[in-house]
């Protein structure tokens, strides 16, 4: 039932989830990961991973190393890797991460940081290519910008 002191923590294991009928209010720090699937108002730093459930409701910064957001996120947010917005999920706030992904339905409202990498751009990558800028006009028709038309 209980663990030996000398076991070994792994971050990726969930091994606390905050029920629907839950909530907390203050700092929640962890060196595992957690499930948020009723209310934290507060801080909430992790070690490991972060899912905050669709009934989940979370006003607080949160630090993590992934972050999975289903219910909805009211806080500036900092993960070592990815930051995952499900369809049903809505953060509002400031996020830095390595990765974002915003799935269908998915709501975003806030700043976003992007760990950037020093690589350059393939030959064939959509940085080298040139873009056509379209506009439309009042009858919906599309203007090609004589500055910017294609060579």
């Amino acid at each position: 039932m209980f663990k030996s002191k000398s076991a070994k923590i792994d971050p990726n294991v969930v091994e606390t989830v905050i029920g629907e009928s839950v909530v907390i209010e203050g700092a929640i720090k962890s060196q595992t990961s957690i499930q948020i699937d009723g209310q934290v108002i507060g801080e909430v730093e992790v070690g490991g991973n972060v899912l905050v459930g669709e009934k989940g409701r979370v006003n607080a910064n949160i630090t993590a190393k992934e972050l999975t957001v289903a219910g909805t996120v009211n806080g500036n947010v900092q993960v070592q890797e990815k930051l995952t917005i499900k369809s049903k999920g809505k953060l509002i706030g400031e996020i830095k991460a390595k990765f974002f992904v915003v799935d269908e339905g998915g709501k975003f409202l806030g700043r976003s940081y992007m760990e950037a990498e020093q690589a350059e751009p393939a030959k064939n990558s959509v940085a080298n290519q040139k873009v056509e800028v379209v506009e439309e006009n009042q009858q919906d028709e599309p203007l090609v910008s004589e500055e910017n038309e294609p060579s």
